[in-house]
């Protein structure tokens, strides 16, 4: 028997904790929406992500759109995501598609093919991009009122274990290859950005190390130089580290600017004066923000600024930097 879902429903592909944030968005976006989950994994549900929807099931043919609105959100792990977004794509499903958007590119052209028949929207979500300090320091770069760009560090560090307190950090999608795990992947939000904020770089140098823990079989930590026409890029990630810290530090000739997600602000250093811009967005709201913005992007039947053809150039980024640390030398992305 298939759920038929109205025109207010929305199926939410995944329960694990990234699905309730996705949940919290469709309710601020209207609170009487419907919600229906797909649920493959044995484990137990996020309790909150189950009792917000109204069936749950484990057959993704069970679900099909009643109307030329309805929005599959798909937070299964990363390896599963083409797969499903192809199934939900040939039903008329509009598809939000968690990030990474892919771990290869098997199946990515026949995707882009039934959406563009199709005519249906899709987001990769990369919500950060919605993040009010991002937007401001966009603009501040943008504006080229600082001078030229001469250095950029971009660090994230963060302790998976602690991601999923309710799981064996072993058994978790960011452990396990198979699942698209790994620092890269997990923490891609920040190669994004850099991408959305400084364009493509011309080539990345990367060093990539492995945990002594054998249960883990991915990458947990890298260091990436990108080089630039006139500057460089150090990006370096750390998921497993006590320290709690995401930062972007830009050095124009005229100014320095520290952009703190985890104090949620921004510093300008001028002059020897510090000038503050602070960030009242929470984590949620930068979900909130981004599906207000897709569900408008179907509404006005327009292409999303994160729409999966736009992923091509993130996709050889972190496919160029694992390439680096392969073969010991710089890639050419």
């Amino acid at each position: 028997m298939k759920n038929k879902l109205i025109a207010t429903e929305f199926l939410m592909v995944g329960s694990g904790n990234i699905a309730l944030q996705h949940i919290d968005a469709i309710i601020s976006y209207k609170k009487n929406s419907k919600v229906h989950l797909l649920k493959r994994s044995r484990g137990v549900a996020n309790i909150r992500v189950q009792n917000a929807c109204e069936t749950v099931s484990s057959d993704i043919h069970n679900f099909i759109p009643l109307t030329t609105k309805s929005v599959a959100i798909i937070t299964s792990p990363a390896s599963k995501h083409i797969d499903d977004a192809i199934i939900l794509a040939k039903k008329g499903f509009h598809l939000l598609i968690e990030k990474p958007l892919m771990i290869s590119r098997k199946g990515y052209q026949i995707l882009i093919n039934i959406t563009n028949k199709k005519l249906l929207c899709t987001h990769v979500a990369y919500n950060l991009r919605f993040n009010n300090l991002i937007i401001n320091l966009k603009k501040i770069i943008d504006s080229n009122k600082h001078g030229r760009i001469i250095n950029v560090d971009i660090s994230i560090t963060s302790n998976f274990k602690k991601w999923r307190p309710n799981k064996k950090y072993y058994e978790t999608v960011s452990s396990q290859k198979k699942f698209g795990g790994g620092v890269i992947n997990e923490l891609s939000h920040d190669f994004d950005y850099m991408l959305y904020l400084f364009g493509k770089p011309i080539a990345v140098t990367s060093e990539l190390s492995f945990t002594r823990d054998k249960r883990i079989d991915v990458e947990t930590k890298s260091i990436n130089r990108f080089r630039y026409k006139d500057f460089v890029i150090n990006l370096c990630q750390n998921m497993c580290s006590d320290k709690e810290e995401r930062k972007c530090i830009v050095d124009f000739e005229k100014a320095k600017i520290v952009l703190d997600f985890n104090k949620s602000k921004i510093c300008i250093i001028k002059d020897q004066k510090k000038k503050y811009i602070i960030n009242k967005d929470t984590m949620a709201s930068t979900y909130k923000n981004q599906f207000d913005y897709f569900m408008k992007c179907i509404k006005s039947k327009s292409k999303s600024s994160m729409d999966i053809r736009d992923n091509k150039l993130l996709f050889k980024t972190l496919n160029s930097v694992k390439l680096s640390h392969k073969n010991s030398k710089e890639i050419r992305i």
